[in-house]
């Protein structure tokens, strides 16, 4: 960059803020030298805080506390893959599951009110109260 500095041929600027990727970047230095720019570009720095860590850790854990259980049922009620072992079990599971996947979804809901968090907490409570309403109609409608 000394050698750019010196040289008279070169055209130079600083200090030209633009939008890179959806970050807020500058570049600190340009120029054109020898009909071939040149650009020093520097970015700012994301500090991501514990808490933005620990509150997309427990929105994944409960997205997937909540897609286990899911596809188990999905998979019992159209018989995708023969599972004869387990039988009528995957009705079950949303009661062992989603109980633990609302306490990390209400958990992250108490860190940032935002749509994922609460879209998880409703969900995870939709799917819990599901193996109730299946044997209630179940009982209702074919008197099993």
């Amino acid at each position: 960059m000394g050698a750019l500095a010196e040289d008279r041929n070169c055209l130079k600027g600083s200090f030209f803020f633009m939008q890179l990727k959806g970050q807020d970047s500058f570049i600190r230095e340009w120029g054109i030298y020898q009909n071939t720019p040149f650009f020093m570009l520097e970015s700012k720095k994301h500090n991501f805080s514990k808490e933005l860590i620990v509150r997309k850790t427990f929105i994944i854990v409960s997205y997937l506390l909540f897609l286990v259980p899911l596809m188990f049922i999905v998979n019992f009620l159209f018989n995708i893959v023969t599972l004869e072992k387990i039988q009528g079990l995957p009705i079950f599971f949303p009661l062992v599951f989603c109980p633990i996947g609302l306490f990390f979804a209400s958990k992250a809901h108490k860190i940032q009110k935002n749509f994922l968090t609460l879209g998880a907490i409703i969900l995870s409570s939709v799917l819990l109260i599901f193996p109730l309403v299946y044997m209630i109609l179940g009982t209702v409608i074919f008197g099993v």
